[in-house]
């Protein structure tokens, strides 16, 4: 089974259920999901789901230290999980989904939603990681010089990959830190 990746919004907590529906039905009259089947669903999941405050498995990674749940780090926010079929993870060492359509919708809640921070996460992880335009453009450049090459690649050719992975995730390491102290310094964390 793929490894799923989730976008978690993060908008000031005077958002309201009308806000979140507005985005909803906006958000899916701009995309093309290709999910006739799934649309129904899809459109009672997606953007659907707001995190409660007890909600305690998701964590922001600071730097030093144990790492915060988001309602110990960001008390004055809420975060809308946004959990669709069509997302797959894709990364350095998981060069499987559709990185692309994931970065477009990225794109589409920070211009259409005021105020708002982009976190990305995987289902097999609890530490969100910010997912800006910055951090995003590294992992748009590694997949245009690999694609999905190296998870095709057969487990003897694998290792030829390993110095593009390698410098991927040093360059994501070093936007993340550069990223998180910024947010740090922002939000008094």
């Amino acid at each position: 089974m793929p490894t799923g990746a989730i976008l978690y919004v993060q908008v000031p907590d005077s958002t309201t259920w009308d806000d979140w529906n507005r985005w909803r039905e906006a958000f899916l009259a701009s995309f093309d999901l290709g999910l006739d089947d799934f649309e129904e669903g899809l459109r009672e999941s997606l953007a659907q789901r707001v995190l409660a405050p007890d909600w305690s498995s998701l964590y922001y990674p600071r730097l030093g230290g144990r790492n915060l749940s988001v309602w110990e780090a960001f008390p004055k926010s809420v975060f809308l999980e946004v959990d669709a079929p069509l997302y797959t993870h894709y990364g350095p060492g998981y060069e499987r989904g559709n990185l692309a359509e994931f970065v477009a919708h990225a794109e589409w809640f920070e211009a259409n939603i005021p105020n708002c921070r982009v976190w990305y996460a995987n289902d097999c992880s609890e530490t969100a990681l910010l997912y800006d335009a910055p951090i995003r453009a590294i992992l748009l450049d590694y997949y245009q010089r690999v694609g999905h090459e190296p998870y095709r690649a057969k487990a003897e050719e694998k290792s030829r990959w390993d110095e593009e992975r390698e410098g991927c995730w040093q360059l994501w390491c070093e936007e993340q830190y550069r990223v998180l102290d910024k947010v740090k310094a922002n939000d008094g964390l």
